[in-house]
Parts: structure tokens; sequence; C-alpha cells
């Protein structure tokens, strides 16, 4: 695995990083919270959820770097830092390569991170992500989101998220196979374009072989966040 990574760093050193200066073709930044909510689950327990990611480089070539976690009773539960390398393919799609790292213990600790993202049909946000872990473990992650403008300032995101395994690990209680499945709706008022609050609900099921070992249908949740770009 350690070469499979090393092989990783230098494919992506190596995937046409100067980026162009000029005024045709400029090297810009964004910074993206996506989701920073408090989260209410059916059982009882909270936590707080973060989804946060940045880029920096030209309408072509970008450098990624992505946080997302999870922080239960003053404690981080889950944290997945991604660096990637991202080049635009086609109108509104862009394919990913480069390395992940689970702060918390999970089946790998680093990860191969292969992915495509963009806007299919009917303006639906669409995400795919491929990481390929140690041991044999992979997990391949699914997510379809769309924006709908009920006025200029609500909005209405519905997403599904969907998760499968290529094997069991039973440390961790996840099976092989289709995994687990999210819908979620939130609501947002944008008080300006750039930050949004918002309330929402979400189901959470686990499936197949992750549901039998956990002996655990999942929950339902409510949230209360803020989303914001610059």
């Amino acid at each position: 695995m350690k070469k499979l990574l090393i092989a990783a760093i230098c494919s992506v050193a190596s995937l046409n990083t100067s980026f162009a200066m000029d005024s045709a073709n400029p090297v810009i930044f964004k910074g993206m919270l996506k989701h920073l909510e408090h989260v209410e689950k059916s059982s009882g327990e909270t936590s707080l959820h973060w989804d946060a990611e940045a880029w920096l480089g030209t309408d072509i070539n970008k450098l990624w770097l992505k946080s997302e976690g999870e922080r239960h009773e003053g404690k981080i539960e889950q944290h997945r830092i991604q660096l990637l390398y991202n080049r635009a393919v086609l109108a509104y799609w862009d394919v990913q390569l480069g390395l992940a790292h689970d702060t918390k213990s999970s089946p790998s600790d680093n990860w191969l991170a292969l992915g495509i993202h963009g806007t299919a049909p009917y303006f639906i946000d669409t995400e795919v992500n491929l990481l390929i872990g140690e041991h044999g473990f992979s997990t391949l992650d699914m997510s379809l989101a769309q924006e709908w403008m009920l006025t200029q300032r609500w909005a209405l995101e519905p997403e599904i998220s969907l998760n499968a395994n290529s094997k069991d690990s039973t440390e961790f209680g996840l099976g092989s196979g289709l995994s687990q499945l999210e819908a979620s709706l939130r609501l947002h008022y944008e008080v300006r374009r750039e930050f949004a609050p918002y309330v929402g609900i979400a189901s959470h099921r686990y499936l197949g072989d992750t549901k039998s070992m956990r002996n655990d249908n999942g929950d339902s949740q409510v949230m209360i966040g803020i989303s914001a770009w610059f």
C-alpha cells in the first residue's frame, strides 16, 4: 500500500501542476463550507457534522482539499482529509485523483482516491468517489443533489447518498456490497448568496450485511446549520 501511495503522489505531482497565469485563464481560489450542522438523531444522540472544501487553480486544473467529519460528546468520531488533483474533462464534468487520510480509526488509514463530479441533466449535482484502501478494502460513495429555488432567497435541497464496500470489516461493522443509504432535505434561507442558514431532516439506513452485523436499521435526524462560500 505504501508503494501505491507513493506512486499516487508522484502521479499527482506530475499531472500538469504548473497552472497558467495569463489573463484568459487566471489562478483563482474558492472555499466552500457545504455543511456545518448540529444533528439530533431519533435515538436522542446529538453530534456536530462538517463538510468543507477548498480549491486553487484554473478552469482546467485545480488542487482540491476536502475535510469531512463528525464530533460527538466533545470528541471527533470521524474525520477524513483528502488532497486531490482535479482536471476538467467535459463541460460541467471533472475527474479527481489523489490521497485520502482518516485521522480516526477506520478500515484503512490511507486511501487512493478516484472520483468524478459534475452536473447531470436536470441540474443534478453528481459525485462518485472510489477509495481504494489497505488490506483489499475499498469503498464507493455516490451522491445526487439538486437545488430548487422557491423564491429569490428560499431554496430547498434534496440529496441522496449511497455507499458500497468491497469486503466485510467486522471490526467496524461494515459489510460487503451496498451498506448505507441516506436521504436528506434541507431548507436554506440565503441571507446573501454566499451565506445561508438552514434546517433539515434526514433518514439514514443500513443495508445488506452491514444491517445484519450492526443489528440496526438506522435512524432519522433533524439538522440545523449553515452553508457558505467565499
